[in-house]
């Protein structure tokens, strides 16, 4: 469990260098934000409760339960919990190693 400024990650599975994908829950208390990342590879969310600002090359998206979004290499971006309640969102992380 790793947990930082109002996020909170429990990762799913064991941490190994041979790990083709990173499962992930990630839970963002009210007003939870991430610093900027800047990690390369996939990235894939599921919002499973709440709602998620993800802020990507100039954009904003919004994320509800039940949406999904799919970042390819993506540029710097940050994720925020922009409502009332806890989000908990659901994450899978591929490495550019394994991709």
């Amino acid at each position: 469990m790793i947990e930082k400024d109002k996020v909170r990650v429990e990762l799913l599975a064991p941490r190994r260098k041979d790990l083709k994908f990173e499962p992930m829950l990630v839970h963002f208390g009210i007003g939870g934000t991430t610093d900027v990342i800047s990690a390369k590879g996939v990235c894939f969310c599921a919002v499973l409760k709440g709602k998620l600002e993800l802020m990507v090359g100039g954009e904003v998206h919004l994320l509800t339960k039940g949406d999904s979004i799919y970042l390819d290499s993506p540029p710097e971006h940050i994720w925020k919990n922009i409502g009332k309640t806890e989000v908990i969102s659901f994450v899978v992380v591929i490495s550019p190693i394994s991709v």
